[in-house]
């Protein structure tokens, strides 16, 4: 893929690779899936994991084990969403303030009145910025996904409640 959307994948896969599981074997296959950005396996993934702590077979100390690690993760996924290392520093190189990276409007604003930059230059940087922006959303997404399969395992039939793994 090129352009913004296959910036957006490879960055998104970049990020994942750098997911942990601890020492929680259960967790790799989600994060096996998550970091190919195979999002239909990490989805089987969670949902096998749901399963499994719904299961009478999983210890109470298990469960909760488990149910930290998918915190763990989730905010794992929560803080990669936020990271914006390779656009803060192509702006960086492009003489333009790397804190732009926080503030899309405020970038493409910047992008738009740097003199120092040709069209070329800007284009590039624009679609940069996209794709950041596209990866971001979709690690939040993952995030809130696995925050959500965590809060389904801690109160199994009481989704939308509160679970004991927020923090």
């Amino acid at each position: 893929l090129n352009g913004p959307q296959g910036q957006a994948m490879r960055s998104m896969e970049e990020q994942l690779s750098q997911l942990d599981a601890g020492d929680n074997e259960q967790l790799q296959d989600l994060i096996d899936a998550m970091s190919k950005a195979d999002f239909e396996g990490a989805q089987q993934q969670l949902t096998k994991l749901a399963d499994t702590m719904a299961s009478d077979d999983m210890s109470d100390s298990d469960r909760q084990a488990l149910a930290d690690a998918l915190q763990a993760l989730a905010d794992q996924l929560e803080s990669l969403s936020e990271k914006q290392d390779a656009l803060s520093e192509s702006l960086k190189q492009a003489g333009l303030d790397p804190a732009l990276a926080n503030d899309p409007e405020a970038l493409a604003e910047a992008i738009e009145q740097a003199e120092g930059l040709n069209e070329s230059q800007k284009q590039s940087l624009k679609q940069q910025a996209q794709a950041n922006q596209q990866a971001e959303q979709m690690l939040k997404k993952l995030a809130e996904a696995t925050q959500q399969a965590c809060n389904n395992c801690q109160n199994p039939g009481q989704q939308g409640e509160k679970s004991s793994c927020q923090n």
